[in-house]
């Protein structure tokens, strides 16, 4: 059936409506290039708009910016509305056309309806016309002479979570082809997908994006719960475009050491930097383009600003959004406060949008609506309390929610505004706290104890048996947040709310125990695991999840004064630390336990050395590492993980320095492993063996040390997979070692995409695909500038060595061999390095005479590591077709 036949002649308020939203695109360049000529091209701009929305029965119900808001009974007549004005405009305008429901009041639409239509219209482009899905299904398929709609696939639009069809109308004056939607994909940011529409607020973020833009500092202000973090996330998300290297959300609510703030900040800029003080945060955004959003300062005050300030007097296109209670105080700052919300338009849509979403058969009548809005008056148009309100009409209807309200907040009148705005947010969380049963406040103030998000299994074991179904009833009363992580549900309180039944943990004195009983659970919890799974290379990934917990955990131990426990966890979560890149933190630990190692027995002694050892390993002190395992043997049982695992760090050192003592070492610790039954770290010291026999120029009898490992080695999830395909790509064996690559993807961690695709570019040139290999190359040196990789540039120089080699360049492979050399003494990170380099060596020095070689070695050894890898990144790509060029494999 045709659209006409299907739709209503005039929805009534409240009812199904269609919108048509416009705007100029880049109409801010426009004004600030000509001011004049903008504004009479405007004035016409507006004449057809309004012309074309009347002519086909739409009403023009308000004008933003530099577009307009209207209203049609008819999704077809809005459709041939805009192709009427685009074929006449001249400025590039873009127009979305949605359908859903909305209420009017005194000439004006609110709902969520409205913001589904804007953020439309945020993904197109000047002269595009963009119609949704809803509008496209109510319609029909009778849009009249030569106008068809063109299917443009789902896309994933700012605040509306899922993705959604989007259409683009194809008619008489409208161009076919336009660039991607400006959805969200393929954007670089880490912004949180919101389960809930953004309401409202429309004006505030026109303002705080053109103060972003023009100033390197806006900070949002405000109580707790106004709304400072959704608004800055929507600015993010609105800005994504405009910042090509990237948009970070930084969240600080669960951080409590402001030395920590460095690592917090790299951490969720995706660096993962070594050095995360200030100026290494500097040294690294010095030069490049980036949004950084950091949230909830107001606990870190000297601390953020601090580090912010730093960043604007160096470095000119960062960008940082903060929020907090109060400003930064730094120089520059534009400072935005944050207002409630108005009252009878977007306090009142969001209490009906929350509300929906908990009772979605709710229907508000004239003496229902009057409720709400005094439910929101008396609520001072505070998101947070709204909403906390809202889930009550789960059970209560709004005039009844409101009569409890007054009862309630009878004695919060007088005073200074903003005080008493703070009284009522605090008395918006106390009553929804005082409706919950015993047992309910119970659990919810324990459950102030977690950082980060937490399972249903940690929160009966710390917090309360019967943790299941009062999380369920606390989850329907919003004071509990639902997160879906890796398929597993977990749990969040939001910060605020977390705050509050900190206060009330404390006031129960609860607090010391229950942080106790939270350590004590995540210690077992740590404890559970096979020791190898943890702490052999490519293990810990267990530990993502519950990072802030451990974190926190390990905080108490030190506040508590007990190394001996935070020995116990931070030991086995080394692993974690290396694999994440989290190298920092890591540092930070060892730090803290240094001074207390005297005092320790002697297994708790070498098992914080473990600790030292990775940290040295991590970041290419192998001296300081031989020198802290060797000292750990000395301590350790000689059946303890801790030997096994001290014998194997010895191994990996004196596999480059002697080998023959690498050998002795390789089979300590295979008996050591053995003997303390960590299978895990008997294969990473097999696969020592095997890098030590690939070093003798011996493929087979490194192929044999490799099939005799157990299967997990070579098919389980570990980074050892990547290193045996690696090793078996250099052996020769491309085909079994592609399969193999196949059979494990990478993953999120890191050093698993680092390892996985170095071990692509060797099958490659294995295959002699030097196009893929150099391809390969280009992946692995950007995995290892986003998580700033240690050792990392010098790892992308060999696989670039090894390429030149299969090219036949050995002037330029001897050069950049030297340049790695020179970077350390021992400048790789895994013996798969070690394998490529020695086998490149080896055909450089029988390929080239004596006075080239010393020449190219001298040449490489002055050439910084960063200038020769820009410099291979520079070179074209190679020339398969050339038949002089070597094939063999690496």
């Amino acid at each position: 059936m045709g659209g006409e036949s299907r739709e209503s002649a005039a929805p009534p308020s409240g009812q199904t409506h269609t919108f048509l939203f416009t705007d100029v695109e880049g109409s801010t360049r426009r004004w600030q290039s000509d001011a004049e000529e903008m504004a009479a091209a405007l004035a016409s701009h507006d004449r057809i708009l309004s012309a074309a929305v009347k002519t086909h029965g739409g009403t023009v119900f308000k004008n933003m910016g530099d577009g307009m808001c209207a209203v049609f009974p008819s999704v077809v007549e809005a459709v041939r509305a805009a192709v009427d004005a685009q074929s006449q405009l001249t400025l590039p305008v873009r127009v979305a056309v949605h359908t859903g429901e909305a209420r009017e009041r005194d000439g004006d639409f609110f709902g969520v309806t409205l913001s589904h239509c804007a953020r439309l219209l945020e993904a197109g482009h000047g002269g595009q016309v963009l119609v949704s899905a809803s509008a496209v299904s109510v319609a029909g398929d009778e849009w009249g002479p030569n106008i068809a709609m063109r299917d443009l696939g789902e896309h994933r639009l700012r605040d509306l979570g899922e993705p959604e069809l989007v259409f683009q109308v194809v008619g008489p004056g409208l161009g076919r082809e336009f660039p991607p939607l400006r959805s969200l994909e393929g954007v670089r940011h880490n912004l949180p997908v919101q389960r809930s529409s953004f309401v409202g607020r429309d004006g505030e973020l026109t303002e705080v994006c053109g103060r972003l833009l023009a100033s390197q500092l806006v900070t949002l202000t405000g109580i707790g719960g106004c709304g400072k973090t959704r608004l800055a996330l929507e600015t993010a998300a609105r800005l994504v475009e405009d910042f090509p290297e990237g948009v970070f959300f930084v969240d600080l609510a669960p951080l409590s050491d402001p030395e920590l703030l460095g690592q917090t900040v790299a951490a969720g800029l995706a660096l993962h930097l070594l050095d995360t003080s200030v100026e290494g945060l500097v040294g690294y955004l010095i030069q490049r383009r980036v949004l950084v959003v950091l949230d909830n300062c107001e606990h870190l005050l000297d601390a953020c600003a601090e580090l912010v300030d730093a960043l604007l007097a160096r470095c000119p296109d960062v960008r940082v959004l903060a929020t907090s209670r109060e400003s930064l105080g730094v120089e520059g700052e534009q400072v935005f406060r944050v207002p409630s919300l108005s009252i009878e338009t977007e306090a009142m849509s969001l209490f009906i949008d929350r509300a929906r979403a908990v009772r979605p058969d709710l229907r508000t009548d004239p003496e229902g609506e009057e409720a709400i809005v005094e439910i929101c008056r008396r609520l001072d148009g505070i998101p947070l309390a709204i909403e906390l309100a809202a889930a009550r009409t789960a059970h209560l209807a709004p005039a009844e929610i409101l009569e409890r309200l007054s009862d309630r907040f009878r004695l919060l009148t007088g005073g200074r505004r903003r005080v008493q705005r703070q009284q009522t947010l605090a008395a918006a969380i106390d009553w929804s706290y005082s409706l919950l049963g015993e047992t309910e406040k119970t659990l919810l103030r324990r459950l102030a104890v977690f950082r980060g998000s937490f399972s249903l299994r940690a929160a009966e074991g710390i917090c309360h048996p019967d943790a299941l179904e009062l999380l369920g009833s606390l989850v329907a009363k919003s004071l509990v947040n639902l997160e879906e992580q890796d398929a597993e549900t977990r749990y969040r309180l939001l910060e605020t709310v977390r705050l509050y039944a900190e206060e009330r943990l404390v006031e129960a004195g609860e607090a010391e125990q229950l942080r106790s009983s939270h350590r004590d659970w995540f210690l077992a919890w740590i404890e559970a695991f096979p020791v190898g799974e943890l702490v052999a290379v490519g293990g810990g990934f267990q530990l993502a999840l519950e990072a802030d917990n451990l974190t926190a955990a390990l905080e108490w131990c030190r506040q508590q004064e007990r190394p001996d426990l935070l020995v116990l966890i931070a030991s086995r979560m080394i692993a974690y630390w290396w694999g994440y890149v989290r190298v920092a933190e890591m540092a930070a630990w060892w730090d803290d336990l240094v001074g207390a190692l005297a005092g320790m027995a002697p297994d708790l002694h070498a098992a914080a050395l473990v600790l030292g050892v990775q940290h040295a390993m991590a970041i290419g002190s192998f001296e300081e590492m031989e020198k802290l395992s060797a000292d750990a043997l000395k301590l350790a049982g000689p059946d303890s993980w801790v030997a096994a695992w001290a014998w194997s760090m010895q191994a990996l050192y004196w596999t480059y320095a002697d080998p023959e003592h690498g050998r002795r070492c390789i089979e300590q610790g295979r008996r050591a492993a053995a003997a303390a039954g960590t299978p895990e770290i008997e294969q990473m010291t097999a696969l020592w063996s095997a890098n030590l026999i690939t070093g003798r120029e011996d493929p087979h009898e490194g192929l044999k040390v490799l099939e005799e490992l157990p299967p997990a080695a070579v098919d389980s999830e570990l980074a050892l997979n990547e290193i045996v395909i690696g090793l078996l790509a250099c052996f020769g064996e491309s085909e079994q070692a592609a399969a193999r690559l196949v059979a494990a993807p990478p993953t999120r961690a890191p050093l698993r995409r680092f390892s996985w695709t170095f071990a692509a570019a060797l099958i490659a040139s294995s295959k002699g695909q030097r196009n893929e290999m150099a391809e390969q190359l280009r992946a692995l040196v950007a995995v290892v500038r986003e998580y700033a990789i240690p050792l990392g540039d010098e790892s992308c120089l060999i696989g670039f060595a090894a390429l030149a080699v299969d090219e036949g360049d050995y002037t330029r492979a001897s050069g950049l061999l030297a340049t790695v050399q020179a970077a350390a003494p021992f400048p790789f990170r895994t013996p798969l390095q070690v394998a490529v380099y020695r086998r490149c060596a080896g055909m450089v020095h029988a390929a080239l005479d004596p006075a080239t070689a010393r020449q190219c070695r001298a040449q490489g050894a002055a050439t910084p590591v960063s200038e020769a890898l820009d410099n291979e990144l520079q070179r074209p790509r190679p020339d398969e077709s050339r038949t002089d060029q070597k094939t063999q494999p690496t």
